[in-house]
């Protein structure tokens, strides 16, 4: 289940943009409940930083396993990039 997921994260997030300087990134999260459908989060970020630090702060002390995904033993998070041009 989850490994299907991972390969279709690892190409979105390997892309390059090439839009210099007229390039904005926003960082949303999806939080996914251990068997249950991920629930995109209410907050957005313009930073990978305040993404993370969001994440590392949570009461459930989630673990981090990659720069854009985390978990913890109740849920699985996920940062999305989204680039705007």
């Amino acid at each position: 289940r989850r490994s299907t997921c991972l390969k279709f994260r690892m190409i979105l997030f390997s892309r390059k943009s090439s839009g210099g300087d007229n390039v904005k990134h926003i960082f949303f999260l999806t939080v996914r409940p251990d068997y249950s459908m991920p629930k995109i989060s209410q907050e957005a970020y313009d930073s990978l930083k305040k993404a993370q630090a969001f994440i590392e702060h949570r009461a459930d002390a989630p673990r981090k396993l990659t720069d854009f995904q985390y978990e913890s033993n109740r849920y699985e998070y996920l940062i999305h990039d989204l680039i705007l041009r």
